[in-house]
């Protein structure tokens, strides 16, 4: 079977009943279907975008506003309509690349001539010619490699990073499986595609359960190349709709207090992560909302957004503007090394919430958003966008029948992590308020941290962590949430004290880790950094090599390689190195890292006795410790200039 076909297939079966005894059985396979879409990428022409926006502007020009018809549904179904005709009629719909061919016509006639020596017997010529057709075709494999790798180079220099790394992903031979058959939950295996959805469809129900001027922000906040929903508009179709399509959707968001249903429809896309193929909890479901409804949510953060900065707690850096999560680890460490140099106990207990944005109770989030001051209108227009929320599941181009989803933000809503972090707050500020709990370092006291729903209570002592822990149990429960006692854990950043046992929660005992990886970083006792820097070398390694037919195609100039090789590779090693307390030893480790890789990237061998310092000349890139030490003083002047200083952690 050709290999660029084996992708597609999505099940095997033989059948039975050839016309011939001595025939095998019939091999029958399903294949995945794509899904139409509009060829967005003609947009990018100034006199395609004027041609675009005139149809629209003509389509909606023949509609003769009624007030009493102009209902939410109708104004919807007309946006939806024109902008699905303009699209079809300007842009069209993409059609599917033929591949070029990868075998050339010597080779194809070689096989052809191999072929009809087999027939005859003579075996002398097949093998010769067998042997000429392997030759022909790693020819004609480098061939279609540099092809690729031409076409690569010509985007990097054009500056289209979405060709670019289109292409490399390509080069690199990654794909995307497709979503497999899968098995009921008897464990018996799906047959036909009804079946699937409808299974798919039982897996995810019970997995979740100043107006003109917004509305143009909000459309410029829209970013293209996404996923389009259940109603099949892309993001490009509104960025270059123009005044036509901004000045609809602000007459659809005036009209009375009523969401259409589409966009309160998600449609969610299962990706496979690890594990078979057949067992729906080893995928990851990605749910599309409508766009023009991420439009509206768009306009409702907006105003909603500075209202609940303003009352966001410190300790909070989830989804917040100048915060990350360096900032969170960075914070633990610091505070974990004075508290060690001056010899003065700390534990942190990380606290692990059971599928919290989707559980979190709606209703109980309404009445903390109530609290915090939100004003009744932009409340009533939120909680209708969260109101008879519904999912279906797309497998293979079909969709399921929805369901309802009753509890938790939405996947994909612009909304959902400013809201969530909402209930987090409420959670910890009565958690803190009810039990002495933190660490202080000076006049400074830390009682957690926190970055949407990973959380880290402090504290000095082990029996004030575990009064912490009973506390938040019993806050999480009125919103809909539930700590997994079997993932959270405590540890003793301490490590010259008696080891003491871990605290015991309704009946769950909490077990205490010598190491915790908080955020990504690596958290270890004795408060080193030698653990988080072998993982952050080791999973580096692991993109190097993932890479390999990138860096050694020769077509592929050093320039592109370098700028692939410090997005792709450095990024994921440097990544919480701002924290890092270094050795000697670590720093000589890391810059041999970083020159075994440039090495590679060259196509240097250690025979060739080429000098570190002649490999910088060449490649004009500094020390990985270096670039460290940059990113340092950077994070530095961040929070030197933090304004006000207060809003800042302390680090």
């Amino acid at each position: 079977m050709s290999q660029f076909k084996a992708g597609t297939i999505l099940d095997v079966g033989s059948k039975y009943g050839s016309p011939v005894p001595s025939m095998p059985h019939f091999c029958l396979n399903s294949t995945s279907k794509a899904q139409r879409k509009f060829d967005v990428s003609k947009l990018q022409s100034p006199e395609v975008v004027a041609c675009y926006q005139l149809d629209l502007r003509n389509r909606f020009a023949v509609l003769s506003p009624d007030p009493d018809e102009d209902t939410p549904e109708k104004l919807w179904s007309d946006l939806k309509q024109n902008i699905s005709s303009a699209a079809a009629k300007v842009l069209g719909h993409k059609r599917k690349k033929k591949k070029k061919d990868f075998l050339s016509e010597e080779t194809l006639s070689v096989v052809e001539v191999k072929r009809k020596a087999r027939l005859e017997g003579n075996l002398t010529e097949w093998r010769r010619l067998n042997a000429k057709r392997n030759k022909l075709l790693r020819k004609d494999k480098q061939r279609w490699l540099d092809n690729l790798a031409e076409e690569a180079e010509i985007a990097a220099r054009r500056g289209d990073q979405g060709s670019l790394y289109r292409t490399l992903k390509t080069l690199a031979g990654k794909s995307t499986p497709p979503t497999a058959s899968v098995k009921a939950m008897d464990g018996t295996i799906t047959d036909t595609p009804e079946q699937q959805l409808a299974r798919w469809r039982e897996h995810f129900q019970s997995l979740l359960n100043r107006l003109s001027s917004e509305v143009v922000k909000a459309i410029g906040k829209l970013k293209p190349c996404r996923a389009a929903g259940a109603d099949d508009i892309t993001p490009e179709l509104l960025l270059h709709g123009g005044p036509t399509v901004a000045g609809q959707l602000k007459q659809l968001f005036t009209v009375n207090e009523v969401i259409p249903e589409y966009w309160l429809l998600g449609v969610i896309l299962p990706f496979w992560k690890k594990g078979p193929k057949d067992v729906c909890s080893n995928y990851r479901g990605i749910t599309l909302l409508s766009v023009p409804g991420k439009v509206f949510a768009n306009v409702i953060l907006a105003r909603l957004r500075p209202l609940l900065i303003r009352k966001q707690r410190k300790e909070q850096s989830g989804f917040t503007p100048g915060r990350s999560t360096v900032d969170r680890i960075l914070t633990l460490r610091l505070l974990a090394e004075k508290r060690r140099e001056f010899r003065k106990p700390l534990y942190a207990a990380y606290v692990d919430l059971k599928q919290a944005f989707d559980s979190v109770d709606r209703p109980a989030l309404w009445m903390i958003l109530k609290i915090l001051g939100v004003p009744a209108k932009l409340l009533n227009l939120l909680s209708l966008l969260y109101s008879n929320t519904s999912s279906c599941v797309r497998v293979n181009g079909l969709l399921s029948d929805s369901f309802n989803i009753n509890s938790g933000v939405r996947q994909g809503c612009v909304l959902a992590p400013t809201v969530f972090n909402t209930a987090i707050d409420h959670v910890m500020g009565k958690t803190v308020h009810q039990c002495d709990c933190g660490a202080s370092f000076g006049d400074v006291t830390i009682t957690d941290l926190d970055y949407a729903d990973d959380v880290a209570i402090l504290a000095e002592a082990m029996e004030v962590l575990q009064l912490a822990l009973q506390a938040m149990d019993s806050e999480t429960q009125p919103l809909g949430l539930m700590v997994s006692w079997e993932k959270t854990k405590v540890q003793s950043l301490c490590d010259y004290e008696t080891p003491q046992p871990g605290p015991v929660i309704n009946t769950h005992q909490v077990e205490v880790v010598d190491r915790f990886c908080y955020l990504g970083g690596t958290t270890t006792s004795d408060c080193r950094s030698d653990s988080d820097t072998h993982l952050r070398i080791g999973r580096a390694t692991a993109a190097m090599a993932s890479l390999d037919n990138i860096w050694s195609n020769r077509k592929l100039s050093l320039l592109t390689k370098l700028r692939l090789y410090n997005s792709l590779v450095l990024s994921i090693l440097m990544y919480g190195s701002k924290s890092w307390t270094l050795t000697a030893t670590q720093e000589l480790r890391l810059d041999a890292f970083d020159t075994r890789c440039q090495r590679r990237l060259l196509g240097i061998r250690w025979y060739d006795l080429v000098s570190n310092t002649t490999l910088r000349d060449i490649t004009k890139q500094p020390p990985l410790t270096s670039m460290i030490r940059s990113a340092r003083l950077r994070l530095f002047g961040h929070i030197a200039r933090a304004d006000p200083p207060s809003s800042q952690p302390p680090c």
